[in-house]
């Protein structure tokens, strides 16, 4: 069994981090989650830009948690944030640390459901990519490869047939 650990970037409603760790763990995931809000930095934050440096942060997150007995880190924030000369990006990873930005992921209806069915997919999209997996190619996939927050709707919750085979066979952990 898998384990991950849950960091709060920001604050983040309570209930809806409940139903991620709900559909993590009936994913077989063993979750455990920080309570406090792990505060970045202003170094991070891009002024020219007004967004946040993804790689700043991923890397502050790797050099802080990368010893913490997990399989799997994921950072969680209500952040703007960029990478390179992408206008937003909405998660990034480094090797056993993964980070969602949620800034781009409510809609223009504000909907709550569609805003946690993205929250939801996105972590697990990151797990997969910090136990090992690539960007899957079976549009009803997790890892499905999105360039749009729109994209994040079209794929599924779970990891496709190939990709929880890969997850099994990765370190014999499965």
């Amino acid at each position: 069994m898998y384990r991950v650990l849950l960091v709060k970037l920001t604050t983040f409603d309570h209930i809806i981090l409940k139903e991620v760790i709900c559909h993590l763990r009936k994913l077989g995931f063993e979750v455990h989650y920080l309570n406090e809000v792990l505060h970045l930095n202003m170094f991070m934050f891009n002024w020219d830009r007004l967004q946040y440096d993804a790689e700043k942060i991923v890397n502050y997150l790797s050099e802080r948690f990368s010893n913490f007995p997990y399989d799997s880190i994921i950072a969680i924030g209500h952040l703007n944030a960029y990478i390179d000369n992408e206008k937003y990006v909405v998660g990034l990873h480094k090797e056993k640390i993964g980070i969602v930005f949620s800034y781009k992921y409510e809609d223009e209806k504000g909907s709550i459901d569609k805003f946690v069915s993205r929250v939801k997919k996105e972590i697990v999209h990151e797990i997969g990519h910090t136990l090992g997996l690539d960007d899957c190619s079976t549009l009803s996939c997790v890892m499905n490869k999105v360039n749009s927050v729109e994209d994040i709707d079209k794929k599924g919750y779970v990891f496709c047939p190939k990709c929880t085979a890969l997850l099994l066979n990765i370190n014999n952990k499965g």
